[in-house]
């Protein structure tokens, strides 16, 4: 599992948080200054964490999504849990995160399978509509039969 530095970075002009990985954050921010002719500022970052952390993170916020990695911060959310970041050394932001994202992963586990549940459900429904659709054609055509005696 390869380790990555994940990061919140923040569009002073849009008012927009970037949410992504990068082995080296302050080239990131610098780039990401000159491709978007807006100033950015580095709000809160996590090293040595599973590149996986970030589509997490994304699937977390994913309501707040506005383009790509870019999110628009409704309800202070994304500032919030940045703030709680903010808040811990690096180890607790670790741990922070990696409970956060269990969590998230253990309820999306469970949406899915009850999203398969509910598929089978109807799956199951359908099918027993068609069966009784067969039978009452055979009924109807026994009764059918049965008129013209």
């Amino acid at each position: 599992m390869s380790l990555t530095t994940i990061y919140f970075i923040k569009n002073l002009d849009t008012r927009r948080i970037k949410i992504g990985k990068s082995t080296h954050v302050e080239k990131r921010v610098n780039i990401l200054q000159t491709t978007s002719g807006c100033y950015c500022e580095l709000l809160v970052y996590i090293n040595d964490v599973p590149e996986y952390y970030e589509r997490a993170l994304h699937g977390m916020f994913a309501k707040n999504r506005y383009l790509g990695e870019w999110f628009k911060d409704y309800h202070s959310l994304i500032k919030n849990f940045i703030n709680k970041l903010l808040s811990q050394d690096m180890k607790q932001r670790q741990n922070f995160l990696k409970k956060k994202i269990n969590k998230f992963t253990q309820l999306q586990a469970k949406i899915e399978e009850q999203t398969q549940r509910n598929e089978q459900k109807h799956e199951y429904a359908l099918e027993n509509k068609r069966l009784y659709n067969e039978r009452k054609q055979r009924i109807d055509g026994w009764g059918n039969i049965l008129n013209t005696f």
